[in-house]
C-alpha cells in the first residue's frame, strides 16, 4: 500500500497553482482537511463534500490606489468607488471566475470539487441563522462564519494570519487582499503554514481600531478573543456587529456615505441601526441597493484601509514584490 506522500497528485497541484496565477490572481494555497479541525461542526470541508482531502485558497489582492484614494463625499480629490468596486465587487467576480476554472479542471482530473463564492451575502445562507458557538464572526466580509470560512483556509492553506481587525493578513499584501476556497478530494501537495508575525499592534498603534468611525473594534487586550486556526493562534479585537454595520452602510461621519448619524453610546442597538438605515442618505441608498458584494460593496472598511502591514514586508524594496 502506498502511503500518503506517494499518493500526492504533483502534476494536477502544479496546474491548479499554475491556473490561478495565469489568471490572474495573487496567491493560491493548499490545506488538508485535518487543519479545520478548530472549526465547528457544520462548516468543515468534509461536512460539504464526503472524502474531502483538501482545500485550495486562492487570492486576490487589491491595487493600492483602489485603497488610498478612499475617502468621504467631503474630502477632495477622494472617493469611495473605486475602492467599493473594484476592491470587492471586480475583485469578487474574479475570484469567482477563477474557483470554477479550477473546480472544473479537478473535475476533468476524474476528482469531486466544490468551490464555494467569495460574495458575503449569498454566502452566508446557512450561517446568517446559524452561528457557530464560540468561533467569532470576526467579519462580515470574507467572514470565517460564513457557510464555508475562506479565512480559515487561506491560514490553513499558508497564505496569512488573522489580524486584530480579523482580517487575513499577507505578506505581500497585508489586508489588502479577497479570498475564495474550493473543496475536492484531489490529494493536492500540502503548503507549510505561515509562522511569522504579520500583525503587530505596538508597531500600527491599533491602526484598526482607532480607525473605526463607528466604534466597533476594540483597542484594548482585555476585550479580545484568541482564533486558532491549524494551530496558528491570533489575538483578535472585539468587535460589536451592529456598530460595525452603521459603517459598513455608510451612515456615520468618516465611513464614505454622508446620513452622519449619531450612534448611541455603548453596544449598538440593532432597532436603532434599522430605523437610521431605512432613513438614510438617498443618495447612499442608490449604492446601498446595488447586489452587495457584486457589483458595489461596503462604504467602511477603514480597518482594512488603514491597516499598514501592507508596506512593512516591501520596506527597503521597489515595487510591490
Amino acid at each position: 500500500m502506498k502511503n500518503q506522500a506517494e499518493l500526492v497528485d504533483l502534476t494536477l497541484t502544479h496546474e491548479i497553482r499554475s491556473l490561478a496565477i495565469e489568471q490572474g490572481l495573487d496567491l493560491v494555497g493548499v490545506a488538508s482537511v485535518d487543519r479545520f479541525a478548530e472549526v465547528p461542526d457544520g462548516f468543515k470541508p468534509d461536512d460539504y463534500l464526503t472524502g474531502a482531502r483538501t482545500v485550495v485558497s486562492i487570492a486576490c489582492a487589491i491595487a493600492d490606489e483602489f485603497c488610498d484614494t478612499w475617502g468621504t463625499y467631503e474630502d477632495e480629490g477622494r472617493s469611495p468607488l473605486p475602492y467599493m468596486y473594484y476592491g470587492l465587487g471586480a475583485a469578487y467576480w474574479e475570484l469567482a471566475r477563477v474557483s470554477n476554472r479550477i473546480a472544473r479542471r479537478i473535475e476533468y482530473k476524474g476528482y469531486r470539487s466544490l468551490p464555494f463564492p467569495p460574495h458575503w451575502s449569498v454566502s452566508h445562507y446557512r450561517s446568517l441563522t446559524t452561528e457557530p458557538t464560540g468561533w467569532p464572526l470576526v467579519r462580515t466580509n470574507n467572514a470565517i462564519g460564513q457557510d464555508f470560512p475562506h479565512l480559515a483556509a487561506a491560514v490553513a492553506a499558508g497564505l496569512g494570519q488573522i489580524g486584530w481587525n480579523g482580517l487575513v493578513l499577507t505578506k505581500d499584501f497585508g489586508a489588502r487582499v479577497r479570498f475564495s476556497s474550493i473543496i475536492t478530494d484531489a490529494p493536492l501537495a500540502v503548503d507549510p503554514i505561515e509562522t511569522g508575525t504579520l500583525c503587530d499592534p505596538e508597531r500600527c498603534g491599533m491602526a484598526c481600531a482607532k480607525a473605526c468611525p463607528a466604534g466597533a473594534l476594540s483597542d484594548s487586550l482585555e476585550d479580545s478573543q484568541e482564533v486558532t486556526i491549524a494551530g496558528n493562534t491570533s489575538r483578535v479585537g472585539a468587535l460589536d456587529a451592529v456598530r460595525c454595520h452603521y459603517g459598513l452602510d455608510g451612515l456615520v461621519r468618516g465611513s464614505g456615505g454622508r446620513t452622519n448619524a449619531e450612534i448611541p453610546a455603548g453596544p449598538g442597538n440593532a432597532d436603532h441601526y434599522r430605523q437610521t438605515f431605512a432613513n438614510h442618505d438617498p443618495e447612499d441608498r442608490l449604492i446601498n441597493q446595488q447586489p452587495r458584494g457584486t457589483l458595489a460593496g461596503n462604504f467602511c472598511e477603514r480597518c482594512l484601509l488603514e491597516c499598514p502591514a501592507h508596506t512593512w514586508s516591501r520596506e527597503g524594496k521597489e515595487g510591490r514584490r
